[in-house]
């Protein structure tokens, strides 16, 4: 069965493991205006701003990550596996781009936010 989200959404079976889990070796931390969209190398994001725009649009990080083409042949002929991983793409691309324009009207029009104390 499909994992679950705790507000009852299903997610998939990636998202459900955490992010040390499904990359191995280390994890970069970077700031969205230093991930690009040609990116394949797993990354965390470091940055409060990054967090953040992220968080102003629900987008996980998980969802801005490459996935290769090989993990969408599981259980998927060749021509479903490409569907699904042109759609995955696609999408990731749109999520990239509104988070970097999200993080560069950060930027340039607001204060940084508040580390906690």
């Amino acid at each position: 069965s499909t994992p679950r989200s705790p507000g009852s959404m299903p997610v998939s079976p990636a998202r459900s493991r955490p992010l040390s889990r499904r990359f191995s070796g280390s994890v970069k931390k970077l700031s969205l205006s230093e991930v690009t969209f040609e990116r394949t190398a797993p990354f965390a994001l470091g940055s409060p701003r990054s967090t953040e725009a992220c968080a102003r649009h629900g987008i996980v990080v998980e969802d801005l990550q490459h996935r290769p083409y090989e993990t969408f042949l599981e259980n998927a002929s060749e021509e479903v596996a490409e569907l699904r991983f042109n759609h995955f793409e696609t999408r990731r691309r749109e999520r990239l781009s509104t988070v970097k324009n999200e993080h560069e009207h950060m930027t340039l029009h607001e204060q940084p936010p508040r580390s906690p104390r």
